[in-house]
């Protein structure tokens, strides 16, 4: 039997290569941030929310954007990286693992760069069942700010779920792949 002509074969082939494309294009990714997104951002990639103003964070409103904005917080990435709730997350941190009572006389260990002088020798959990205000660079007019979105304290700025999510979102861009590319 003779061969089949080259451009017999290109058409034959040619419904596969479209099903292939079709196949990649299709395939289903199920990850999704819905409850934690306004519906606008429930479709962009990690990336793009990343560069986004917070009020992209479903729930956080204009009440939590203008806090936020009077310390220069805009972005879901500023959250994420803004160094009161750092500050917060770290001796929420440190709290889980005090030994009450166990401080050596001689400890030397201070925070004194990020608290107002009048709670630089205080406990941790002192530190953390203050106001957002013992914080080096907050003032009682954020208290009134943050209160109004139920951050009374330092402990509930550290694990404030606004931005705990924001936090999740920039980690978790960093493994995105833009062009849906395995490593």
């Amino acid at each position: 039997m003779a061969a089949e002509p080259d451009a017999k074969r290109a058409k034959v082939g040619e419904p596969i290569q479209i099903l292939k494309e079709q196949s990649k294009a299709a395939k289903a990714y199920t990850m999704d941030l819905n409850n934690m997104l306004d519906k606008d951002a429930e479709a962009c990639s990690l990336h793009s929310i990343v560069g986004k103003p917070v009020s992209v964070l479903q729930g956080l409103a204009a009440l939590g954007t203008e806090a936020l904005s009077a310390r220069k917080v805009v972005t879901v990435q500023d959250l994420a990286r803004w160094k009161f709730f750092k500050l917060a997350r770290g001796l929420l941190a440190c709290e889980a693992t005090k030994d009450a009572g166990r401080r050596a006389e001689a400890a030397d260990m201070n925070i004194n760069k990020a608290l107002d002088k009048a709670w630089e020798s205080k406990s941790v959990a002192e530190i953390l069942d203050a106001p957002v205000s013992a914080l080096q660079g907050l003032t009682p007019d954020d208290d009134a700010r943050f209160a109004k979105l139920h951050v009374k304290s330092i402990r509930d700025l550290g694990s404030w779920k606004y931005a705990r999510w924001a936090e999740a979102i920039c980690d978790l861009a960093e493994f995105e792949s833009l062009d849906h590319a395995s490593a």
